[in-house]
C-alpha cells in the first residue's frame, strides 16, 4: 500500500501567529481552578506543571484563516502531520489529536519528530553554533524520523528557515523539501505558501 504524503508541521509562526500569541493566559484566567495560581496579576507555575493544565486551554489558539489553508493542503493531498513544534515537549500524541480537532484542523496528527537529546550523535547538537542550533536540531529531528519511515513525498513547514539551499553547501544541513514562513504574523496564510505545499506533495 502506498504511503501517504507527510506535513512536517510547526506551530509558532506557522499556525499560531505572533499578534496572537498569549492569548492562552485569558483562558487560563477564566478558568476557576487555574485563577487560583495567579499571584500579583502573574501565574506561578512550574514548567514540569504545564501538562496538568486542561489541553483545552494549555496552548494558544490556531488562527482559524491558517486552519482553512492547512485544511486546503489536506483536501488536496490527503496528507498526514507529524507535529515538529515545541509544543510536543508539553503534551501526550493523544491530546494533541484532541487539540487538533478542538481548532478545526480535519486530520489529526499521527505522530511527533522525535527530540533531539534522544537520538545518537547528540552531543555533536549541543556543540553546534548557537545561531544556528535550532535550525540543526529540527533538520535532525526530522531527518531522523524520515529514516525510520517510508515516505517519498513530504514537507516541512516552518518559520525557521530549513531549506537546503541556505545551509546545504556551507553547513552540511537543510531540507530539499520545505516551505518557509518568515512572516510570523501570517505564518501559513502567506500568499503562495499553500500552492508550494501542494505541488510538493503532488510530486
Amino acid at each position: 500500500m502506498k504511503s501517504k504524503p507527510i506535513i512536517f508541521l510547526d506551530h509558532d509562526g506557522v499556525m499560531c501567529l505572533y499578534d496572537e500569541s498569549g492569548g492562552r493566559f485569558k483562558k487560563w484566567k477564566d478558568n476557576p481552578e487555574m485563577s487560583k495560581m495567579v499571584t500579583n496579576g502573574r501565574f506561578r507555575i512550574n514548567v514540569k506543571d504545564i501538562k496538568k493544565i486542561p489541553i483545552e486551554i494549555r496552548y494558544d489558539n490556531f488562527n482559524k484563516k491558517a486552519v482553512n489553508v492547512l485544511n486546503k493542503i489536506i483536501e488536496a493531498t490527503d496528507a498526514e502531520i507529524v507535529v515538529t513544534s515545541d509544543w510536543r515537549h508539553h503534551a501526550t500524541l493523544e491530546e494533541m489529536q484532541q487539540l487538533y480537532t478542538q481548532y478545526g484542523v480535519i486530520k489529526q496528527p499521527i505522530d511527533f519528530i522525535p527530540f533531539a537529546r534522544d537520538l545518537d550523535g547528540s552531543l555533536e547538537l549541543v556543540r553546534a553554533p548557537d545561531r544556528y542550533r535550532l535550525e540543526i536540531v529540527r533538520c535532525t529531528e526530522i531527518n531522523d524520523w524520515l529514516s525510520r519511515h517510508e515516505h517519498d513525498k513530504w514537507v516541512a513547514i516552518d518559520d525557521l528557515d530549513l531549506s537546503a539551499e541556505t545551509w546545504m553547501s556551507g553547513w552540511g544541513f537543510g531540507l530539499e523539501y520545505f516551505v518557509h514562513t518568515p512572516r510570523i504574523l501570517e505564518g501559513i496564510k502567506q500568499t503562495g505558501k499553500l500552492e508550494k505545499a501542494i505541488k510538493i506533495l503532488k510530486g
